[in-house]
């Protein structure tokens, strides 16, 4: 748990989940909340995953969702981040880019010193945002729905 004047960073409990679920469906992905639970049970607990809230008076205002990879070409893990959200009435206040820190240096004390990230070709203000925080676009990727 790491704070930052009042906001705190910790890890996400199943008692987050309709602030999750808020923050999701600002994300554009409308899951239920029976799904989310399901997901959060399966995920909280294994070894490769992460889900960190930050909390303003003991309020969720984001989440980040980090899951760890080893790839056979690389020395070192990375992580990915797979979801971020600052949710809309916070945003513009440096919330993101003092969550990005934490992110940045949680990793780097798991010996893990990349970060990737997907972000939506539509969220223009997302990019600008990673862009801004030092992230720099490197690939393309491609997914096909089975």
């Amino acid at each position: 748990m790491k704070s930052d004047n009042n906001i705190i960073f910790v890890n996400a409990s199943i008692d987050d989940a309709d602030a999750l679920l808020s923050l999701i469906h600002q994300l554009e992905h409308f899951i239920t909340k029976e799904t989310l639970l399901k997901n959060l049970k399966n995920t909280l607990t294994k070894e490769d995953y992460c889900l960190f809230v930050a909390k303003e008076n003991n309020i969720v205002i984001a989440f980040a969702e980090l899951q760890f990879t080893q790839f056979i070409h690389e020395k070192n893990a990375r992580v990915r981040l797979t979801s971020f959200c600052v949710d809309e009435k916070c945003r513009s206040k440096n919330i993101g880019s003092k969550f990005l820190d934490f992110i940045e240096n949680f990793c780097m004390t798991k010996n893990i010193f990349r970060i990737e990230l997907t972000s939506n070709v539509r969220r223009i203000d997302a990019h600008r945002f990673y862009e801004n925080n030092g992230y720099t676009f490197a690939s393309k990727r491609f997914y096909k729905e089975l």
